[in-house]
């Protein structure tokens, strides 16, 4: 046993647990460790999760653990949540180096987070992007301008089927049935007429990358039932859907179809 290095200055007046300078993480060895000898900070306590702060830990303890988190690769770790607190979490915006925060929308839905560094960030990113509702919502709203009585601020249900890349959606109305695709609208807008789709009249529009597709579907064909009907492709260069929208269509024929799923959709996100 040995006294604290810290000498004299571990001593707080105001603190009796902290004048024998022999006791160890003032007498708490259960709440608190100290490595070196030069601390009684529990920092190191709430990263490993040990004691009574594990589950909150201290500024720097939330600082370091959730930083730690993104670094082993643990997923698209937040710093915003698990241990950090409401007040603790404006402490790692303003202190940590190299973190990418983002506050906004993404598909309608709104979000606050903040990552360690780019990787993570562009991860979550990527993630959100994937996700069926976050491809049906991009349709969606783009669809709604050219589905009758289609107003984006009422919920909807949305159902949808992943056919070969993109999700293919059709907008359910009150009385039960898919709201139905104004035509003259589309094809005054369309670069340029689709093909496929069940034999369907169809048309893109919108500029070379993701451009929305819509069917008037009066011939039923994989889960759609006739009315309007959307999807919205990565790459269409020149609005015609070549070469990559080609691809898509023999992905469609040889990759199955998914399950229809269900959606309620509205201008803040599909759910």
């Amino acid at each position: 046993m040995s006294p604290d290095p810290a000498g004299m200055a571990a001593v707080d007046p105001g603190n009796p647990q902290t004048w024998n300078r022999y006791a160890y993480v003032e007498n708490n060895p259960l709440a608190y460790v100290d490595p070196d000898g030069t601390s009684d900070d529990d920092h190191w306590a709430a990263l490993y999760g040990w004691g009574s702060h594990a589950g909150s830990g201290s500024l720097e303890g939330s600082m370091i653990a959730a930083v730690a988190g993104v670094e082993q690769g643990t997923g698209p770790s937040t710093l915003l949540g698990g241990w950090a607190a409401a007040g603790e979490s404006q402490y790692i915006r303003d202190n940590c180096i190299g973190c990418v925060t983002f506050q906004g929308r993404l598909y309608g839905k709104y979000y606050d987070q903040t990552f360690g560094s780019w990787e993570p960030y562009a991860s979550w990113r990527t993630a959100i992007a994937a996700m069926p509702q976050s491809q049906a919502y991009s349709a969606f709203m783009a669809a709604c301008l050219y589905l009758i009585g289609c107003n984006p601020s009422m919920v909807y249900g949305v159902t949808s089927q992943r056919r070969g890349t993109t999700e293919n959606i059709q907008v359910i109305g009150a009385n039960g049935s898919p709201l139905s695709l104004d035509v003259a609208t589309a094809a005054n807008d369309a670069s340029h007429t689709g093909y496929g789709h069940g034999g369907n009249s169809s048309w893109y529009i919108g500029g070379q990358l993701n451009t929305l597709h819509v069917v008037d579907v009066s011939n039923p064909y994989a889960a759609a039932v006739p009315g309007g009907e959307a999807h919205i492709d990565p790459f269409s260069p020149y609005g015609i859907g070549v070469p990559l929208h080609g691809i898509e269509y023999l992905l469609s024929i040889f990759v199955p179809n998914s399950a229809v799923r269900t959606f309620s959709c509205s201008g803040a996100g599909c759910y």
